[in-house]
């Protein structure tokens, strides 16, 4: 791969030429030698650690975090010039503000580990949409194999830190009115985001409270109720049937509802659980409302985080809910909980007596050495045969 392109500004005066230290190749995690500039390793793909300078002031990663603004102005991709690096919890793409030469505006953009990008007919259908509901998007391409997308950046930024009062029911609703009219718009054009969350839903203006939805790297267009397909990244806002792979728009409400969930208990409601943990428990048990919330606060939290995604409210539900009809939501929340007695099989300590808590937990990487040796062992099979499980499980 070429190095990141440098530009060097005009000098007031000339300079004299520096003796240029000879720069060190960066290496990923897994030993592979990597060209400098590589935001990923373009061999087996994993991201760079930033790493200290090497002992002649080189570098040995693109653009390491205490880099100065005037280093990571320099650098390019394509004809963008980094600004700085953003923050993200994504795992399959790097975030960079960036802009063009000499130009003031600035723009987000993203840089997807190769694999990862999104199919050309999301950007295609997202070209269509108004600006009310997504960012604008400036421009798409490839840089040195991985896909890149530049759009709008907003100085709001996102709702990851914008908190709600469980007693602030005008700011619920004007919330749940924005994110529901994408949805809604979104569900109409056959687009399934599949990753609803604070990170991906951004504030255009606080007031009016105006909000869009970004982060499309996990979006698939379908005109199916629910069709199978592994998700890219899943976390404590993932629905439970995109756990287990399914996509359906009802998966969308489902994040929505965990969102305002997440807002309004200033994210009490995750009790410090891990990601994964915390899916195993809703998956079991589902999401458990808060008591003391009002009544049709309440109702609401209920008809969207319903486990069975044909009971989860959806945007005809929510409608009627803005306007003051009363909706009855679901009978549960939860999902059938597992059986008290039966045949149980042990892993991690603990008993299972239910298939589907066994696989999330066996998925676990601190498991997943026990749950092969109980397969190698047969034990998996014997457990299958006594819950006389189909032999197609």
């Amino acid at each position: 791969m070429e190095p990141i392109h440098e530009f060097v500004p005009d000098a007031a005066e000339p300079q004299a030429p520096a003796s240029q230290p000879t720069q060190a190749l960066p290496y990923c995690r897994n030993g592979h030698a990597c060209s400098p500039g590589d935001f990923f390793c373009p061999i087996c793909n994993e991201e760079l650690e930033t790493s200290p300078a090497t002992a002649d002031g080189s570098a040995s990663n693109p653009i390491p975090p205490a880099a100065s603004a005037v280093e990571a102005a320099t650098r390019l991709i394509a004809d963008w010039v980094i600004v700085e690096e953003q923050a993200t919890t994504y795992r399959n793409q790097q975030q960079f503000v960036v802009n063009r030469k000499g130009e003031p505006l600035r723009l987000l953009l993203t840089l997807y580990r190769s694999g990862c990008e999104p199919d050309q007919a999301i950007y295609d259908l997202l070209r269509k949409f108004s600006s009310d509901h997504v960012p604008k998007l400036y421009e798409t391409g490839h840089w040195q194999g991985q896909a890149y997308e530049v759009c709008e950046m907003l100085s709001e930024g996102s709702v990851q830190d914008f908190q709600i009062a469980r007693d602030d029911l005008s700011t619920i609703e004007r919330f749940v009115d924005e994110l529901g009219r994408v949805l809604a718009d979104f569900s109409e054009a056959g687009l399934r985001h599949r990753d609803i969350r604070p990170d991906t839903i951004y504030i255009r203006t606080r007031t009016p409270l105006d909000l869009v939805v970004g982060g499309f790297g996990s979006a698939r267009l379908s005109d199916l109720d629910l069709e199978i397909a592994s998700p890219l990244e899943t976390g404590r806002y993932t629905a439970p049937e995109t756990v287990m792979g399914g996509i359906s728009a009802a998966s969308d409400w489902w994040g929505v509802g965990m969102v305002l969930l997440d807002k309004i208990t200033n994210g009490g409601c995750f009790a410090g659980a891990d990601d994964q943990l915390f899916m195993i428990h809703v998956i079991a048990h589902g999401v458990t409302i808060p008591d003391g919330l009002e009544p049709r606060l309440s109702n609401l939290l209920r008809g969207l985080l319903a486990v069975d995604r044909s009971e989860r409210w959806q945007w005809k539900e929510v409608q009627k809910w803005l306007q003051g009809i009363e909706v009855p939501p679901p009978a549960a929340t939860t999902s059938r909980a597992a059986p008290a007695s039966g045949p149980s099989i042990r892993l991690g300590g603990k008993d299972f007596r239910n298939v589907l808590q066994f696989t999330l937990a066996a998925a676990r990487a601190s498991e997943w050495t026990e749950a092969c040796d109980l397969l190698e062992r047969g034990a998996l099979a014997g457990w299958a045969r006594e819950m006389e499980l189909d032999s197609r499980v």
